[in-house]
């Protein structure tokens, strides 16, 4: 005889279904816990799109206002920082190879 009774071996055989059952749910908890992550990076991503949205909107707003030689002005300083930028990233991509 295998030394283990019947009342032994249906409760190795019920604490084998909740192992199982555990293990399923620990699997389930974790599959949520990624889409929850991957939902707040999405949320950040559409949060950060719309932080810039409402700027370029507050800078539209802005130039509205302005006269045709103010626009004018601004959009040439614009356009040099922009130049400006490019420089400095052309730099440091350059600085990066070495």
């Amino acid at each position: 005889m295998s030394g283990k009774s019947a009342k032994d071996l249906a409760f190795e055989r019920e604490r084998a279904g909740y192992k199982k059952r555990i293990r399923e749910l620990e699997a389930r908890v974790e599959n949520e816990r990624r889409l929850c992550s991957m939902k707040e990076d999405e949320i950040n991503t559409l949060r950060d799109r719309l932080a810039e949205k409402e700027d370029w909107i507050g800078r539209l707003l802005e130039y509205m206002d302005l006269s045709e030689e103010d626009m004018k002005n601004i959009i040439e300083k614009d356009k040099h920082v922009a130049a400006a930028l490019n420089h400095m990233a052309a730099l440091t991509n350059i600085f990066r190879l070495y």
